[in-house]
């Protein structure tokens, strides 16, 4: 059973997206990742909304927004998605505050209109095409994609999605993390179980990001990691941070992947302090 929330809606971008808000002052954004939506953020908002206006939005296809229609799923499309919305509440850049994908989402933004774009927090994006060409790290891409992400499309091609779900979560998350999660969470991630078979299937999943055009990302970028995470975050993390002009970086203790959710304290602390400083 999910919390009762006063859900608002907003057309843009010939879709419409469910959100909560809450605060006054700069706008700050919330972008979720995959399988996630605006309760994502259920540990985040009161906290930033102490001192921001705070969004908390459900990408296009996600739980409750209309499901996919096509097998396109692209970071483009939602970094249009949130240009457009970041416009409907202001004409000030906002913080832009992400968690994995949501990431991607962002970085696409920051490329494609910087003017929109005050801060980002990374939270261990899967910006993958940045390990393609590095002969240090493109065996823990390969090891994804053969015991995580073509695991789960085969699964989900099947209609077997918790199966889907699983070999999907455990790859992020590690081997167990998904049968570890309480069966609220499992319900949440069924949910949002079609966006992840679109996913999996979109011939644009992956963002056509290099090294060279993510050193054109000039605004302050917080690179946040888990102590406990699978290692190909923190080999994405090494790589952008060596490329990022403006990042600083910092690891939350007892967290994985879901860095927000498994440690809101650290995290939340993290999150404010470096708000604040920009």
């Amino acid at each position: 059973m999910r919390e009762k929330v006063h859900l608002k809606r907003l057309h843009v971008n010939d879709t419409e997206l469910h959100y909560v808000e809450e605060g006054s002052g700069t706008l700050a954004v919330c972008v979720h990742g995959t399988l996630g939506d605006y309760g994502t953020w259920q540990k985040q908002i009161t906290d930033f909304a102490q001192r921001y206006h705070v969004v908390a939005y459900s990408r296009r296809y996600h739980f409750p927004n209309r499901k996919a229609d096509t097998f396109e799923y692209s970071a483009g499309l939602h970094a249009e998605d949130l240009a457009e919305l970041i416009r409907k509440f202001t004409d000030s850049p906002a913080h832009l505050i992400t968690a994995s994908w949501g990431g991607n989402v962002a970085l696409q933004l920051a490329l494609s209109d910087p003017s929109l774009v005050r801060t980002i927090i990374l939270g261990e994006p899967p910006v993958l095409p940045l390990l393609v060409h590095d002969p240090r790290h493109k065996n823990l891409l390969d090891e994804f994609n053969q015991y995580a992400f073509s695991p789960a499309r085969e699964a989900l091609q099947h209609n077997r999605h918790e199966d889907g779900i699983r070999y999907f979560i455990d790859g992020v998350m590690g081997k167990g993390a998904y049968d570890a999660m309480p069966a609220s969470v499992h319900r949440r991630f069924l949910d949002n179980v079609d966006e992840l078979k679109a996913e999996t299937t979109s011939t644009n999943y992956i963002p056509d990001f290099t090294s060279s055009s993510i050193g054109n990302v000039r605004c302050p970028v917080l690179l946040v990691e888990g102590d406990q995470s699978p290692r190909i975050f923190r080999a994405i993390l090494d790589i952008l941070e060596s490329y990022l002009p403006n990042a600083e970086r910092a690891r939350i203790p007892e967290a994985s992947h879901g860095i927000h959710s498994d440690n809101a304290k650290a995290y939340n602390a993290l999150v404010l302090d470096f708000l604040l400083r920009h």
